[in-house]
């Protein structure tokens, strides 16, 4: 190792040189960037990807007629989605981007879908991350 490195079983980050205290019996320091604790399960305090979970979004009204509101975890707040709705056969029939708001996207100009289920297909583009829900046009 280089100078000012250490290579013992309880340091998790040997890149890291002394000085530094990285292992399992430090305390996480909120929003320094670095996993002190070495428990990747503990939160740095900053809004992470982590932080970001996309499966608590809920759909509605569904069934729906022209427009849908999407409800997004808060921490989605002013992030840019990409929202496409396919129908059963794997066409795409709306693709458009949406910036969230109060962590709302408000989804309109649907009333040209013909009646019929379809799936919905929201994906962030801030972490690539997407979750599919089923729809159905009244």
């Amino acid at each position: 190792p280089g100078v000012g490195y250490s290579l013992t079983n309880d340091d998790c980050d040997d890149t890291v040189g002394t000085g530094t205290a990285i292992n399992p019996g430090e305390t996480e320091t909120p929003g320094n960037g670095i996993d002190d604790d070495c428990n990747p399960g503990t939160s740095d305090g900053s809004l992470g990807i982590d932080d970001l979970d996309l499966d608590n979004v809920s759909i509605s009204p569904n069934p729906f007629n022209d427009n849908i509101i999407i409800k997004l975890p808060i921490g989605f707040n002013n992030s840019v989605f990409e929202v496409k709705v396919f129908d059963l056969n794997g066409r795409l029939v709306y693709d458009e981007n949406h910036t969230s708001t109060n962590s709302t996207i408000n989804v309109s100009k649907l009333n040209n879908l013909e009646q019929a289920p379809y799936i919905l297909k929201i994906t962030s583009k801030q972490t690539t991350q997407n979750i599919i829900k089923r729809l159905i046009k009244y």
